[in-house]
């Protein structure tokens, strides 16, 4: 497998998703509105439960406020089941049209790279980039708002209930969340380097995938079946071994959240407990706190999974936008705009005299001869100039039928059968005209050029189609 061309990995790969991002902003912010009030329906929940179930309907005995708290229950349910559904259409609407705008940009892109770019690169590996890449990005406003937003504005909610619960207590708790945002730091980087790796490596299966079959021809003919498998297979297992990599670290970061929650547990129960039995807390406001206290953590547990989903997805920019960073081809028509071509001038003096030069071709057999008459300029300008016609064959025949018509750019059949014509107005060499004919063709008259604006007509011209031993001879 040939080796690929050597990408720049680009710095910034995540900000240059923002762009993308503002072009959907009316989606994002309706899916932003329906996040809000979706969390502060559930933020409802503990409050409903501790302070009016418990300590309310329970502790007070006061059962007439019963069917409240079960109607809050429900209305919380069913607002949070709306505003999900809402939520759900305006955030797929928004992701598809981001990934619809990048793929496209970025085909457009490839569409105007150099074609040294192609020779030196690999299909498979960039129908990786334009597919597989580009699947992997589509994950990044689901994470954006899903779970960046809602869990830092359900994280920020959160401390604020902590903190009108009971203050001292959160403040117990404080370390181990900077302990958390500590480690999810430090696993950062790691992350990024094994998603860039598995990245990589999936583009060079697909690349070899791609080789191998379009080139399979080639592989059968060389018996070479079983080599390209063990060949694939090998790759495959290094992609196998990069993905449990992933997730191998991925449960290490989520173990070392996971002992943080446990911490702040063992704290909240420890300095808790001995108030509830002092009767200096309730128990209703334990419960409430207990509750906030898991969707503080719970916030915390699922961005350290989404570390590694965002590295995973900075990992597919980067090598989306090493090809986008690259610059396009130069296009003709905009080296034309720059550089325009200035139109050819030919004096009157330069302009040619014509003369008729009859070839007779011995190679051919006598059924179907060659009879050529080359218009040639005296002296022949260097180049030829530009916008050289024959405007008038004055009465050019072809075994007596009249020749009264040419194209520039190919042949004109004439009247006679089995013969063609052929002109030649532009460059050198001068101008021709060329007759393949039936042996015994008769060729008469004369022709009218015009070059430069001065009009030449060449003598009058009597031919007979000559035997294919005879040489080349000249008629002025």
């Amino acid at each position: 497998m040939r080796p690929g061309p050597s990408f720049r990995v680009p710095r910034g790969s995540l900000a240059k998703l923002i762009p993308y991002a503002l072009g959907v902003w009316p989606l994002l912010a309706a899916a932003l509105v329906c996040i809000l009030t979706g969390y502060l329906l559930e933020l409802a929940v503990p409050w409903v439960m501790g302070f009016l179930l418990l300590d309310t309907v329970i502790k007070e005995a006061r059962l007439d406020e019963l069917p409240r708290v079960v109607f809050l229950l429900v209305a919380i349910f069913v607002g949070q089941k709306g505003v999900g559904l809402f939520q759900d259409y305006f955030e797929e609407l928004a992701n598809q049209r981001l990934v619809h705008r990048l793929r496209c940009d970025l085909f457009h892109h490839l569409q105007h790279l150099p074609v040294r770019f192609f020779d030196r690169g690999r299909t498979g590996e960039l129908t990786a980039r334009v597919t597989s890449d580009i699947d992997s990005v589509e994950g990044f406003l689901p994470l954006l708002v899903d779970d960046v937003v809602t869990d830092a504005v359900l994280l920020l909610g959160t401390l604020y209930f902590l903190f009108r619960v009971e203050p001292r207590l959160t403040l117990y708790i404080a370390p181990t969340i900077l302990a958390l945002a500590f480690m999810l730091f430090l696993f950062k980087p790691r992350v990024r380097r094994f998603a860039r790796r598995v990245r990589s490596m999936i583009g060079d299966l697909a690349a070899m995938a791609s080789e191998t079959l379009a080139g399979v021809r080639v592989v059968k003919g060389f018996l070479g079946e079983d080599y390209e498998e063990r060949r694939f297979a090998a790759q495959s297992l290094q992609v196998l071994r990069a993905r449990v990599g992933v997730v191998m670290l991925r449960s290490v970061s989520s173990a070392t959240v996971d002992l943080g929650v446990l911490l702040g547990t063992v704290i909240v129960v420890s300095v808790a407990a001995p108030k509830v039995v002092a009767g200096t807390f309730s128990v209703g406001a334990l419960v409430a706190y207990l509750g906030y206290l898991s969707k503080l953590y719970g916030p915390a547990k699922r961005l350290s999974k989404v570390n590694v989903s965002i590295q995973k997805i900075v990992a597919a920019a980067e090598r989306i936008f090493a090809v986008s960073d690259l610059p396009p081809e130069e296009r003709a028509d905009a080296v034309l705009a720059v550089r325009p071509v200035p139109p050819p001038t030919v004096s009157p003096e330069s302009a040619p005299s014509v003369r008729l030069e009859h070839h007779d071709n011995p190679l051919h057999n006598q059924l179907n001869q060659t009879l050529s008459f080359q218009l040639t300029r005296q002296p022949v300008p260097a180049p030829s100039p530009a916008g050289t016609t024959i405007s008038n064959f004055n009465g050019l025949s072809v075994n007596g039928a009249s020749v009264t018509s040419y194209t520039e750019s190919g042949f004109t059949v004439s009247p006679t059968s089995g013969a063609w014509v052929a002109v030649t107005t532009y460059g050198n060499p001068a101008p021709f005209i060329q007759f393949n004919a039936l042996n015994g063709t008769m060729v008469t008259g004369a022709i009218q050029v015009t070059a430069g604006g001065t009009t030449s007509t060449s003598s009058p011209l009597t031919s007979t189609q000559a035997r294919p031993q005879s040489r080349t001879q000249s008629l002025v």
